[in-house]
C-alpha cells in the first residue's frame, strides 16, 4: 500500500533535510577522525609519551557548517612536527603516517561513504 503525505508534511520533511544531513556529516566525521586517531598516534614521535597523549579529535557544527580536525595541544607539538626528519623522530609525523597508510584509509573511507549515501537515500524514500 502506498502512503501519501500532505503538502505540509512533504514541505516540512524537505526543510528538515539540510539539518539532518549536517548532523549525519558531523557524526560521520567524528567516527572517521576517531578511527584515524590511532593511526596518527602510531606515527607520532614518542620520547616521554606526552606528545602522543595530546592527539585528540575535535568536531564542531555551526548551522550547516561542520569542521573536523585532529589536533595536538602539547606546547612543543609544532616544533616536533616541523623538525627536519634527519634531526630525530618527528618531522611531519602526521603527514608521513597518513601517506604511508593512504590506500588503506582511502578504501575504508570510500566504503563508509557509500554506506552513508545509501542510508540517506533510503531515509528520503520513506
Amino acid at each position: 500500500m502506498i502512503k501519501s503525505k500532505g503538502l505540509k508534511e512533504i514541505t516540512a520533511s524537505l526543510q528538515a533535510l539540510p539539518e539532518q544531513a549536517a548532523k549525519q556529516v558531523e557524526r560521520t566525521m567524528r567516527e572517521k577522525l576517531t578511527r584515524l586517531l590511532p593511526i596518527i598516534n602510531e606515527g607520532t614521535a614518542v620520547k616521554t609519551g606526552f606528545l602522543v597523549s595530546r592527539n585528540q579529535v575535535r568536531v564542531s557544527k555551526q548551522g550547516l557548517r561542520v569542521k573536523g580536525e585532529i589536533i595536538n595541544d602539547a606546547p612543543y607539538a609544532l616544533q616536533v612536527h616541523e623538525r627536519p626528519t634527519d634531526e630525530g623522530p618527528g618531522g611531519k609525523f602526521i603527514e608521513r603516517v597518513l601517506y604511508d597508510r593512504a590506500r588503506e584509509i582511502g578504501e575504508s573511507i570510500g566504503k563508509d561513504q557509500l554506506k552513508m549515501l545509501d542510508k540517506i537515500s533510503k531515509e528520503r524514500r520513506r
